[in-house]
């Protein structure tokens, strides 16, 4: 990723808090008010005569105050780090991280838990190496984020000086950002008396970007209406009207290529180079209002947003240059990137569905600015559910018909009486565009 998405990373995932924080007492005998009370009640005995009894008590003293310190210092000097880096992944594949765990000092750990929480919408989740942990209701209560649940590993003997690493391999459940800015440790006292919780950040957080999942689609469509069903396989054609230079043959060199005037002139087996022209460019309008409260999980919106990126990546490799407009929601405002940036790339575009909070998504696009783009976009596309629930239905008016494409999820007729909310533009149903031959 590069500089700006790792920026966008962190600020949907900031680290929690420092280390410090104690935790909850295991038991009475450790208490402040057990101690103490020994240990007075030690002294009033040993006064009184009862030694036997004093001696008791002051065992329970001396007890409860070791197991105090032992569960304070715990945590002292025990760092964790997770190497992995930054990883972009579409949902689906997996990525491995190297947890490692030093306890640099001479008290040894009878038992250790490192903690991590849990993506906030289930894009990430560990194959092996943590399980899931359900927190109790008190530990929800003293927990400032309000988590319910976490990924734990439990290690034992922890002895002192040692370091333990392991290998956990993170699987890309759906599309979502997450940084793993920090982790918890748990620890405490050798006698199980005492429990101390302290929040670890990470030198180098390791961020995911998991990208819509890839789905075979057919980007054919696409490349015929731009090139009027004149371009090749790749989306781009040689203009035979304009030779750029030539080079000598080598063996493979259709012999069409051959400039036989100078091999008339002795000059050799020359093959001639054309100008590459490179072909018109795609703008994706997202109708993302239209996709609200279909499902509880957002199925449909998935499913489009998988189809929609898979046509980025495919349209990319055929050397189409594509942009992107995202209605405004909760997290972010307007997203517009024009394909005419020639910063843009496709994993800026593929970095702007990940994040898209398709739960809070409105239906206001700036129209005036998307009629100044169809100016130099050689197709527009607006991709919605369906023309009943067409979120922004005074778009289509506001764009050139000839050059818009509406891509429905759902091609159910229109309702009777109010005409064609789509209006006299093309018409290709999403559906149609998957089960193409994946490239790339």
């Amino acid at each position: 990723m590069d500089g700006t998405e790792q920026g966008a990373v962190r600020e949907a995932a900031r680290p929690s808090a420092g280390k410090g924080r104690l935790g909850r007492l295991s038991g009475l005998l450790a208490s402040r008010e057990v101690t103490w009370g020994a240990l007075v009640g030690a002294l009033v005995m040993n006064l009184v005569g009862y030694g036997l009894l004093s001696v008791l008590l002051l065992f329970f003293a001396l007890l409860g105050l070791c197991a105090r310190q032992w569960g304070l210092r715990a945590l002292d000097r025990v760092e964790v780090s997770a190497a992995g880096g930054h990883s972009a992944l579409f949902a689906g594949e997996e990525v491995t991280l190297r947890y490692q765990v030093t306890n640099d000092k001479l008290l040894p750990l009878t038992w250790l838990e490192v903690c991590q929480d849990l993506p906030v919408n289930g894009c990430m989740e560990p194959l092996d190496g943590f399980e899931r942990y359900e927190l109790e209701q008190f530990e929800r209560s003293d927990d400032p984020r309000g988590a319910g649940a976490l990924y734990r590993r439990r290690l034992v003997f922890l002895m002192g000086l040692q370091t333990v690493s392991w290998d956990t391999v993170w699987a890309a459940r759906r599309r979502g950002i997450y940084q793993l800015g920090s982790v918890a440790l748990r620890s405490g006292d050798g006698f199980g008396l005492t429990q101390t919780e302290a929040r670890s950040p990470l030198a180098a957080p390791p961020a995911f970007v998991v990208y819509p999942r890839r789905v075979a689609v057919d980007p054919s469509p696409f490349l015929r209406q731009l090139w009027n069903g004149q371009t090749g396989q790749q989306g781009h054609f040689e203009d035979v009207t304009v030779m750029k230079s030539v080079r000598p043959y080598q063996p493979g060199d259709s012999w069409k290529r051959i400039d036989w005037r100078l091999a008339a002139r002795q000059q050799g087996l020359q093959v001639r180079q054309y100008e590459t022209i490179q072909p018109r460019t795609v703008h994706f309008i997202l109708d993302g209002a239209s996709f609200l409260g279909l499902s509880p999980g957002n199925d449909e919106l998935e499913e489009a947003l998988s189809v929609l990126s898979s046509l980025l990546v495919e349209l990319d490799g055929a050397g189409v240059r594509c942009g992107l407009s995202l209605p405004q929601t909760a997290l972010s405002p307007n997203v517009d990137l024009s394909p005419d940036d020639r910063s843009l790339t496709l994993g800026d575009l593929l970095f702007q569905l990940a994040g898209f909070d398709g739960d809070t998504a409105q239906s206001v696009f700036p129209g005036a600015l998307l009629a100044s783009l169809q100016n130099t976009v050689g197709q527009m596309c607006l991709l919605t559910h369906s023309r009943a629930r067409l979120s922004c239905p005074q778009l289509p008016g506001q764009l050139d018909a000839g050059r818009l494409l509406a891509l429905p999820f759902d091609d159910s007729p229109a309702p009777p009486g109010g005409g064609d909310p789509l209006g006299s533009c093309m018409v290709l149903p999403l559906s149609r565009l998957k089960g193409g031959a994946r490239r790339g």
